[in-house]
């Protein structure tokens, strides 16, 4: 039981620190928007050029970075006092994203360090940590609009989050699958960090072995 509840607590600890480091590789690199731009015709959608729909996006972005200060603003696109307060909520949720995912990583390498990890332990988190994301990509792609709604429904306030295309035009250049597609670069961080659990317990059980030869 002790080892079950271990794993589980470890793969939770996986989860959240993978959640921030998928959500800060979006941050740094762009991606998947940059592809997104032209697999998702937002150009021809729009009729916006893209250096000026990179321009909105990458200040959506600054704004959005745990270390950036300062109001919600856009260079060309208009935008509503609503719409503005939608992405200091956004903030809010990443920064605690960030936050939590910093804490969890400390943990977890506590764990590692204290050796309170063996190798059946780091299998079964394994276990865990790689059928959550692989049940969520599927819950994505079966009904993704559905997964949509009611994420936003539990971290939002009211309909605040549904924008009027018209008076808040940021909306124009995000569309659903490119957060449809945010959902699936984080899921495959979780993938990654559950087989780094697996690379983990394969090393720690061939340093037992050697230890065993050594004793």
């Amino acid at each position: 039981m002790k080892r079950i509840l271990l794993a589980a607590l470890a793969a939770v600890l996986t989860l959240l620190a993978a959640t921030g480091l998928g959500l800060g590789f979006i941050h740094i690199t762009d991606l998947p928007y940059t592809v997104d731009v032209g697999a998702l015709n937002i150009e021809e959608n729009t009729g916006l050029s893209r250096d000026e729909i990179m321009d909105n996006y990458n200040a959506v972005m600054r704004f959005l970075s745990p270390f950036r200060e300062g109001e919600f603003d856009l260079p060309t696109l208009k935008y509503t006092a609503t719409g503005a307060q939608h992405f200091v909520d956004c903030k809010v949720i990443f920064n605690w994203v960030y936050i939590i995912s910093a804490a969890s990583l400390v943990v977890l390498g506590l764990l590692l360090w204290r050796r309170a990890l063996d190798r059946k332990t780091l299998k079964y988190s394994g276990l865990l940590t790689m059928a959550i994301p692989l049940a969520f990509a599927l819950a994505l792609l079966v009904n993704f609009d559905r997964l949509f709604v009611v994420f936003h429904a539990v971290f939002f306030e009211g309909d605040t989050w549904i924008f009027d295309p018209k008076a808040d035009e940021i909306i124009n250049i995000l569309p659903s699958e490119f957060f449809m597609h945010c959902a699936l670069v984080i899921s495959l961080f979780w993938v990654l960090a559950a087989t780094g659990e697996f690379v983990a317990g394969s090393v720690r059980k061939k340093g037992n072995k050697n230890q065993e030869k050594a004793s």
